[in-house]
């Protein structure tokens, strides 16, 4: 029986929550699999199967939090011959990979978690990508991590048969702890010379091609090179169009994954190139195919509340249509390769919701989500942010200014995000001594050169905080396409690490929703966090008489052990003035 155990996936956080299994004891699955959905800070991950086998156990329920380097699931892996044992066009490497899946436990090479770059002691196993028995080759994908700013795929850095993973989904692994264990032996090993016996075995090691950054970025699968194993060779020595033709789709494999893939881009994965291990079809491949055009949308299956034929939509973007009531053929798409996300079906939504009703009749809004009326935990994001919220409130001694500032000289059309965020830029010229880091255990402060603005953004997820680095050398424009950026990645899942990290002052534009003034919370190490409210009209006198001027109320909290009133007092005036301008 093989354990898997929650590996750290570097973040420093000691646990995961289990949103939600996905296979049950005495179901047997086969590596790559999705098995149990896990809640992250900052999303719920899909943890694939990390061995091919009969389920044993499962070490909690939904509900349940799992600590890092604890079990999560259990197998029996017997069964990963049998898989493994699959004849495949009589391909010597076939052989090979079946000695491979039935090495004992510590023949393999092990991963080890390293820091992802953010100094936190765990990471928490949202996907399984692989299994155990399952070939893989360098630099595939085969676990995604959850952190506390981003969901991270994790390369496999050896080529070989995976022989055990060390955690299931929810589980939370510490940094250094095993990941995986792979039979590196044969599968990665140079290609075979035209002599050698089909059963001839090779004791050479693979070596890592890809690499996982320690640092604050992933090197993801689209970014490594992935190394020849003997059926690529082989294919390579076969006649032009016999290496190009695609196969026909019943012959094609793939995982769940990719399966669901296709049915959320509304494709069926014929006219697809496989790429992959042994004629593998791979998320990378229908994206390519996305991208190029090559993909044909498959019509919708009967049955379903609204048509779908030709809609390319991811599954969680349809789930959140279908909890939402939006009919996806009448949502205009701004995603990639003309796919709908999350922000389209979202703008639908509120689309319906400010409808101006007949003239004189009430209409109650209907809920946005239908609740529960039962206690429920606090998961991933939300979970995080009440844990950091706690801490900074228990050490920071914090302060709140307020003052508001009239903006009527503005020129028609400004963008208002884009001024509060130059102010703040300016404001740190003008008074260095906010836009800084306070150690409390060290007794220090660094004030820094340059100004990583953090923005709050709010989400269904939770809250998140993506950060513009380098900020005082940004232009407007670039200052815009950036936070663009940013919000894009964050509705779609794929905000990183290091757009999330390392902010030097943070803006809550809280009035873009509703509120004049608040105190926010300081998150150390940062000393001061701004908040903008709801923009509104005062009376005033000018050179015309009397007339409406448009005011926007600015505040600001500070660490009052790191910066004195009078730098926080000129910190707020320098932004205050940096608004008055007519430019």
């Amino acid at each position: 029986m093989t354990d898997f155990k929650l590996p750290d996936l570097g973040e420093g956080l000691p646990d995961a929550e289990i949103v939600k299994w996905v296979v049950k004891v005495g179901d047997r699955v086969t590596e790559g699999d999705d098995m149990v959905e896990m809640s992250t800070a900052k999303a719920v991950v899909e943890v694939p199967c990390p061995h091919t086998g009969v389920v044993t156990k499962l070490h909690g329920d939904i509900g349940d939090v799992i600590k890092t380097g604890h079990v999560l699931i259990s197998f029996d892996g017997e069964i990963a011959e049998t898989v493994v044992d699959e004849p495949v066009a009589e391909e010597p490497v076939v052989e090979e990979v079946t000695e491979q899946a039935t090495h004992a436990d510590g023949e393999g090479e092990q991963f080890l978690l390293p820091d992802l770059g953010e100094g936190l002691p765990d990471a928490e196993i949202v996907k399984w990508d692989v299994a155990v028995g399952d070939t893989i080759e360098a630099g595939e994908t085969m676990v995604e991590m959850s952190t506390a700013k981003a969901v991270v795929e994790v390369p496999s850095p050896f080529s070989g048969t995976v022989i055990k993973l060390f955690g299931g989904i929810g589980d939370v692994i510490k940094t250094g702890s095993p990941l995986i264990e792979v039979a590196t032996g044969n599968v990665s090993a140079a290609p075979k010379k035209a002599e050698e016996k089909p059963t001839e075995k090779k004791s050479d090691a693979a070596t890592v091609v890809g690499a996982v950054v320690v640092g604050d970025e992933i090197v993801r699968l689209s970014d490594m090179k992935k190394p020849q194993v003997a059926v690529a060779k082989k294919s390579a020595e076969r006649p032009a169009e016999a290496a190009t033709a695609i196969p026909a789709l019943a012959d094609v494999k793939m995982g769940p994954a990719v399966r669901s893939l296709l049915k959320g881009l509304g494709l069926d994965g014929s006219g697809i190139m496989p790429t992959g291990a042994r004629g593998t079809l791979t998320k990378q491949d229908v994206f390519n195919a996305v991208k190029q055009g090559g993909a044909v949308a498959t019509p919708a299956p009967s049955g379903e509340t609204f048509a779908s034929k030709g809609i390319l939509a991811a599954p969680k973007v349809r789930a959140r249509a279908g909890e939402r009531g939006v009919n996806l053929a009448q949502v205009k798409p701004t995603g990639h390769a003309g796919n709908i996300t999350l922000s389209d079906v979202n703008s639908a939504v509120m689309a319906d919701f400010t409808a101006t009703p007949p003239r004189g009749i009430y209409v109650r809004p209907t809920r946005a989500v239908t609740p529960s009326g039962e206690p429920e935990k606090q998961v991933g994001p939300r979970r995080v942010m009440a844990q950091m919220m706690a801490k900074a409130s228990s050490e920071v001694c914090k302060t709140s200014l307020f003052d508001d500032v009239d903006i009527s000289a503005w020129p028609k059309g400004t963008d208002i995000t884009v001024r509060i965020l130059r102010s703040i830029i300016a404001a740190s010229m003008v008074e260095p001594a906010i836009n800084a880091w306070y150690d409390a255990e060290e007794g220090t402060k660094t004030i820094h050169k340059h100004v990583n603005l953090g923005v709050a953004v709010d989400s269904p997820k939770g809250l998140f905080v993506p950060v513009i680095h380098d900020a005082q050398n940004m232009s407007d424009a670039d200052l815009r396409g950036t936070l663009n950026a940013r919000r894009e990645a964050i509705n779609s899942g794929t905000i990183k690490v290091a757009d999330m990290s390392k902010a030097t002052i943070t803006l809550s534009n809280f009035g873009m929703l509703a509120g004049r003034f608040a105190t926010p919370i300081v998150v150390p190490p940062e000393v001061a966090i701004v908040g903008i409210g709801g923009l509104f009209e005062r009376v005033v006198m000018d050179e015309n008489g009397v007339s409406n001027h448009r005011h926007m109320p600015v505040s600001i909290t500070f660490d009052h052990r790191a910066a004195t009133g009078g730098e926080a007092a000129r910190f707020l005036g320098a932004i205050l003035a940096d608004l008055k301008l007519e430019f």
